[in-house]
C-alpha cells in the first residue's frame, strides 16, 4: 500500500529474500525463497516464470499504479487474498496452474477487487475455482467470457458493483449463480442463462436494472 515506491532491491548475500529470479535478473519484487512466494511488488515488475516463485501473497501489488497488461505465468499455483486490490492493471490473462486441489482451492479472495483501470480478463479454460469477489468492484469491465471448467464452481460476488458490465457469457454446464455475482451491474444486459442451471442465491442480480 505504497503506491509510488517505484524500486525493491535485496541485498544478494541475504539468505531469506531475494529480488530476483532463478537467472539473477531483477523483477522488482520481495521473494520469499523458501515458500516460493511474492510478498510485495513495487513499480514495473515482472512476475518471474522460471519455477523460483508459485505464489503471489496476500495484498502484494495492492495499489500498485503501473497501468500495464498482466499474463500471470503458469508456473503460479496460489493467488491469495486482495493480491492486486486496487492497482492499475489495465488487462490481465489468468492461467489454468491454479490448484483447485487446495483446502483454499488456491485462489483467495478478491484477488483484483477495485481494479478500476481493468479493461479485459482472459480465464484460461481448465481452471475449476475462482475466488469469491474476485473482480468487485472492477468498474470498467464490459465483456467477460467464463470458462465451461468453471462448471461447479459459485462464482460468489464475482462482479459485484462491475457497473460498466454490459455482457457475460457462463460456463456452459454452470449449476447455480452465487450470492451477491452480479449485486448492482446496473448496465448488465444479457445473460444466456444454461439448461442445467439450479439455483440462483440471494441478490445474485440484486439491482441488475438493465437485465431484458
Amino acid at each position: 500500500n505504497a503506491p509510488n515506491l517505484e524500486t525493491y532491491k535485496v541485498d544478494p548475500n541475504n539468505q531469506k529474500f531475494t529480488s530476483r529470479d532463478s537467472k539473477g535478473n531483477e523483477c522488482n519484487c520481495i521473494i520469499d525463497i523458501a515458500n516460493k512466494k511474492i510478498i510485495c511488488g513495487a513499480g514495473n515488475y515482472t512476475i518471474p516464470d522460471d519455477g523460483s516463485v508459485e505464489s503471489i501473497g496476500t495484498r502484494a501489488f495492492k495499489c500498485n499504479q503501473h497501468k500495464i497488461t498482466l499474463i500471470i505465468p503458469n508456473t503460479i499455483k496460489t493467488l491469495d487474498g486482495w493480491c492486486f486490490e486496487r492497482s492499475s492493471l489495465t488487462e490481465v490473462i489468468i492461467p489454468n496452474s491454479i490448484d483447485s486441489t487446495r483446502i483454499d482451492h488456491g485462489f483467495g479472495e478478491g484477488c483484483f477487487l477495485n481494479c478500476h483501470s481493468l479493461t479485459k480478463i482472459t480465464i484460461k479454460e481448465g481452471l475449476k475455482h475462482i475466488g469469491q469477489s474476485t473482480f468487485y468492484g472492477c468498474t470498467a469491465l464490459k465483456k467477460v467470457s467464463l470458462p465451461d471448467s468453471l462448471s461447479n464452481d459459485s462464482l460468489d460476488g464475482l462482479f459485484g458493483h462491475c457497473t460498466s458490465l454490459e455482457e457475460v457469457k457462463l460456463p456452459s454446464q454452470l449449476k447455480q449463480i452465487g450470492v451477491q455475482t452480479f449485486l448492482y451491474c446496473k448496465n448488465l444486459k444479457n445473460i444466456e442463462i444454461p439448461q442445467t442451471l439450479e439455483a440462483i442465491k440471494s441478490q445474485a442480480l440484486a439491482n441488475a436494472a438493465n437485465l431484458s
